[in-house]
């Protein structure tokens, strides 16, 4: 489960291409990406390297669902 969850920055968030930046903490461990569209892009290190007892679906899902809480 998502420990912690920041949206860092819209980025072009007026424009038609802008995305989400967010930071997560997972299990203690934190990890960054971006949203756009639906899809979420992992920055280095990603959580799918870890044994996380949550399968990355399930992870990127929770991550959907807050961000359109947020920007909704």
């Amino acid at each position: 489960m998502i420990e912690e969850f920041e949206v860092k920055k819209e980025v072009f968030e007026n424009l038609p291409h802008g995305l989400t930046h967010f930071e997560i903490s997972l299990d203690g461990k934190s990890y960054e990406g971006h949203y756009r569209n639906g899809d979420v892009n992992w920055f280095h290190p990603h959580p799918l390297q870890e044994n996380h007892e949550i399968p990355i679906e399930e992870i990127e899902e929770q991550v959907r669902e807050i961000i359109i809480k947020h920007i909704h």
